[in-house]
């Protein structure tokens, strides 16, 4: 009995000591060799682009990191061996397709928003412009119609002052055919003797241009003399010699 006990304490060491050397032998194997930094520096030196992920995976096979590497929309997934830093496997595969096309949809509704604003812009612009140009427009239109205003009342006065001085002229010359007399006959032809003494031929009271004269032709020294004297105040209006 003492000596299958014994041989049973025996059989639990030789296991255990054998367990120990199988767990000792299978954490040696699964203890990397290389750092996650050898892992970094071997990575980019092949692998150009940003590390986005470095992980440490251990099993009973040994150590194996698992790097991610993003480069110009393209991630490259690696599998490192951790003792030799040997590749053992790679997956590459276009990153965030849907994500960089949301990008673009985000930058291309910032463009078209910024084209919106610049056409609201260029509208408000023109409109701006066209308005100044309508109020300028009116202003000249303005300016115009009251120089045209201005003009004919000019000229309305101006035709009110002309009749109204015809009607002064008019009424003068009434007022001085009212007040005046008209001269005597024998005094317009003194009047015309005193300038070309000779015969009077004819003598005739006329009225030219509303304005009353005598008309007196007069023969000497071979020349004949034609007058035209105002009636009212004998003044020589018009005088005329020719030769016989």
């Amino acid at each position: 009995m003492l000596k299958k006990i014994w041989m049973t304490i025996g059989v639990i060491g030789v296991v255990t000591v054998l367990g120990f050397g199988v767990y000792h032998s299978n954490a040696s194997q699964a203890d990397p060799t290389l750092t996650p930094e050898n892992i970094k520096e071997l990575v980019q030196a092949q692998y150009p682009g940003t590390i986005t992920e470095l992980q440490l995976d251990k099993d009973a096979n040994g150590s194996v990191y698992e790097v991610e590497v993003t480069n110009d929309g393209v991630e490259y997934e690696l599998k490192i061996d951790g003792q030799s830093g040997e590749v053992i496997n790679l997956k590459e595969k276009l990153v965030a397709a849907k994500e960089r096309a949301g990008t673009k949809e985000v930058i291309d509704l910032k463009e078209k928003e910024k084209e919106q604003k610049e056409e609201e812009k260029q509208a408000a612009k023109e409109k701006e412009e066209q308005e100044k140009q309508a109020k300028e427009k009116e202003e000249k239109e303005k300016q115009e119609k009251a120089k045209a205003d201005e003009q004919a009342q000019q000229k309305t006065q101006v035709k009110k002052n002309e009749s109204s001085a015809n009607e002064g002229n008019k009424q003068q010359e009434e007022e001085t055919k009212s007040t005046n007399t008209v001269i005597d006959v024998n005094k317009a032809i003194d009047i015309a003797l005193a300038k070309f003494p000779g015969t009077v031929d004819e003598v005739e009271l006329d009225e030219e241009d509303g304005r009353l004269v005598y008309e007196i032709e007069i023969e000497g020294n071979g020349e004949e003399a034609e007058f035209e004297i105002d009636a009212y105040t004998g003044e020589i209006i018009v005088i005329e010699i020719e030769e016989d």
